[in-house]
């Protein structure tokens, strides 16, 4: 049976095999679409399950966090300094550039764009992960005091997530366009604070070993329902449903895949792809924002999928070579300073 301290033993080699995944999937999946080579096009469309395995590591390190020491202000001081400054440094130039300049939009427009504002209140998606990131981390000390008492109202929690989704789409169906991609993702960082109390705790009744397996069953099936639909034209439910239901069951499959890693860096000779996740896992905030704001800048500049095949994955290779490059140089001079 697998074993889920894995998952802390290799938490930095796993996020660094997400952000590789997302990184791809922005930048080369369209031109590997245009190829049409079966498995690799399966792969890399489905690199925004990355987010997923983002989230859900990201809910375990914050009960880590969390559990060593329960103090607020400390908490938010450390989220602080790992993200939301370098998130302010790394997006301040491309805000300026693309508010102010290309689009000649107000300052008030620049600066919603910049503090992710303009996520929740207009849609604005560029950089969506990182606000909604800075929302569960301000909401965090409260779901950890809440699981400490009682872990099944987080599982209730996760219900009600859903719920949500139901009603915003229901309701709100053109609000919810612009903002699903962070409130069907709601249910996977709360499992991931489960998992962090599991891992820290030395027995873990059958009961607590059967509940998620079930659990992402469930959601596995609500992927491959919604993907029917959506992506290989069944129409079962509208699109906005299937859409929907793509985007909660994708816990299914991202959660297995890894899991899959995990087990991938224990058992087999994979010393060069741990070393190489490991090296990625360093700096994943930073080569996030950077591969979004020079892709962008690079479509902005008419290298889109227009452009011929060798064209853009040449124009791609350079946007990933030098996000990779900022990235890492960036973090290394944080490292630095710190």
């Amino acid at each position: 049976m697998f074993e889920i301290s894995l998952i802390s033993k290799y938490r930095k080699e796993l996020m660094g095999i997400a952000i590789i995944w997302i990184t791809l999937y922005h930048c080369i999946a369209d031109p590997v679409e245009a190829l049409g080579i079966p498995v690799l096009r399966a792969i890399l469309n489905r690199g925004y399950l990355g987010v997923e395995m983002f989230l859900f590591l990201s809910g375990i390190g914050l009960y880590h966090s969390m559990h060593k020491n329960d103090a607020v202000r400390p908490f938010y001081l450390r989220r602080c300094t790992r993200t939301a400054i370098p998130w302010l440094m790394l997006s301040l130039p491309y805000w300026i550039v693309k508010t102010l300049i290309l689009d000649k939009m107000s300052f008030r427009a620049m600066l919603l764009n910049w503090c992710g504002a303009s996520f929740w209140l207009f849609g604005v998606k560029s950089v969506w992960y990182v606000a909604f990131l800075l929302v569960l981390y301000a909401l965090y000390p409260l779901i950890f005091r809440i699981q400490r008492k009682r872990r099944g109202i987080v599982w209730g929690m996760i219900a009600a997530a859903f719920v949500l989704n139901i009603v915003l789409l229901t309701a709100a169906p053109g609000y919810y366009e612009k903002t699903e991609l962070a409130f069907a993702r709601i249910p996977v960082f709360l499992l991931g604070s489960l998992t962090g109390e599991a891992l820290q705790s030395e027995r873990r009744s059958p009961k607590q070993r059967l509940l998620p397996v079930s659990y992402l069953a469930v959601m596995l099936i609500l992927y491959a329902i919604g993907m029917l639909s959506a992506d290989y034209g069944l129409n079962l439910m509208p699109e906005q449903t299937a859409n929907m239901l793509n985007r909660l069951g994708g816990q299914g499959v991202a959660l297995p895949v890894t899991a899959g890693f995990c087990v991938l860096f224990e058992r087999c000779c994979a010393v060069r792809l741990r070393k190489a996740a490991a090296f990625f896992g360093g700096f994943t905030l930073e080569l996030y924002l950077l591969h979004v704001f020079l892709g962008h800048f690079a479509e902005r500049a008419g290298f889109d999928a227009s452009r011929s095949i060798p064209v853009q994955f040449l124009v791609q290779s350079i946007v990933i070579a030098l996000s990779v490059f900022g990235a890492w140089g960036f973090s290394r001079c944080r490292g630095r300073k710190r």
